[in-house]
């Protein structure tokens, strides 16, 4: 089909989970021939797309509103009243702008800000494409499903997708495409090193945090492992001061922005179970040790991991047991089991990803 003057806007963020396969796919469809200025993004206000998506090179119109939840308090009424107006709102805001650039398809990513504009998009009968990233359809997903749009999935067998769905995988990050390219990114085996990577997302979790301190506190950390931990910013101080001054091979930061990087190098990863940690993990085939969420709507970020706890490549430590002694163990038993670190999974359905699905848009829609 001629993608001439056809306009795609691409709806939904909040988080970076959403947000970088939003980015990921936007660039696939520029690299595959797509005007950047026939792109366009609706997100919100009040969240990381605002500020991520404009400094990628796309525009990017911002909504109020943010999502209605189950009333518990007065104080949650309030909030649900005020958020239910800037729903109404944002989707006026979405109707005129969806008028005005005339897009032939959106594609929601999840998240509040898809909502406005998959409600606009039935309205004026428009072509909805959704991709959900975790392994159970999230609630705006699963309306967009129920009006008619197709849903694209990264994991073969997600909860909640009706029969048209379709299994094209996780479109990846541009600092994972880089480096798997990049031949010269291998683990340095001349240590002897177990190299241990331990994270809890960008903003960093505190329970894993916790559970680290106490085991450098009460446990003596063998000589070989290299340990290496991000925070997040705000619990950063607090770590660095509990098991900043020990004579331990630990590296602690707040953030890094080379995370796939050193994936690639260690041997053992300790993280939260979202949908792109768990793909990473899988195409860097390290040992992990995943801590799911325990709030996570439909328990996702247990299944999340189901792919990889059948590979036998990881195992759940559920947040409720996690404390330094059940951390050390698990850390200790996938040692043990990393006797074949590997390369690069290369027959990962993950790495076809961005440009699968940017030719199934351009193919279908475009």
């Amino acid at each position: 089909m001629n993608s001439e003057n056809k306009n795609v806007i691409i709806a939904g963020g909040g988080s970076g989970g959403h947000i970088f396969p939003a980015l990921s796919i936007a660039d696939a469809l520029v690299k595959s021939g797509i005007d950047i200025d026939r792109i366009s993004f609706f997100g919100s206000k009040y969240t990381l797309e605002k500020t991520i998506v404009p400094k990628s090179g796309y525009k990017i119109f911002l909504f109020p509103g943010r999502g209605v939840n189950k009333i518990k308090s007065v104080k949650n009424l309030f909030k649900n009243i005020i958020n239910t107006i800037g729903l109404v709102v944002a989707i006026f805001k979405s109707l005129f702008l969806m008028i005005k650039i005339k897009p032939v398809v959106v594609i929601g990513v999840g998240g509040f800000a898809s909502f406005p504009a998959i409600i606009s998009a039935t309205i004026l009968r428009k072509k909805i494409v959704i991709h959900e990233q975790n392994s159970v359809l999230g609630r705006i997903n699963t309306i967009a499903q129920k009006l008619g749009a197709t849903v694209i999935t990264t994991f073969k067998n997600t909860e909640g997708i009706n029969q048209n769905a379709i299994n094209l995988g996780l479109p990846l990050r541009s600092e994972v495409i880089e480096k798997i390219n990049n031949k010269n990114i291998e683990k340095d085996n001349s240590t002897n090193s177990s190299d241990i990577l331990i994270f809890g997302g960008s903003l960093g979790a505190r329970c894993i945090n916790t559970a680290v301190i106490e085991m450098l506190q009460n446990h003596k950390i063998p000589k070989d492992w290299k340990i290496t931990l991000f925070t997040g910013e705000t619990n950063f101080e607090n770590v660095y001061k509990a098991i900043g001054g020990k004579e331990l091979d630990i590296s602690i930061s707040a953030f890094t922005n080379k995370l796939f990087e050193l994936m690639l190098k260690s041997d053992v990863i300790v993280s939260r179970a979202g949908a792109g940690t768990c793909v990473e993990i899988e195409i860097s085939n390290a040992q992990c040790i995943l801590i799911p969420l325990q709030i996570a709507p439909g328990d996702h970020q247990s299944k999340n991991a189901n792919s990889l706890i059948l590979s036998g490549k990881g195992l759940i430590l559920k947040e409720s047991a996690l404390n330094g002694e059940t951390l050390f163990k698990a850390i200790e038993e996938r040692i043990t089991n990393n006797r074949d670190r590997g390369e690069i999974n290369t027959n990962s359905i993950h790495l076809s990803a961005n440009l699968n699905i940017a030719k199934y848009l351009i193919n279908n829609y475009l």
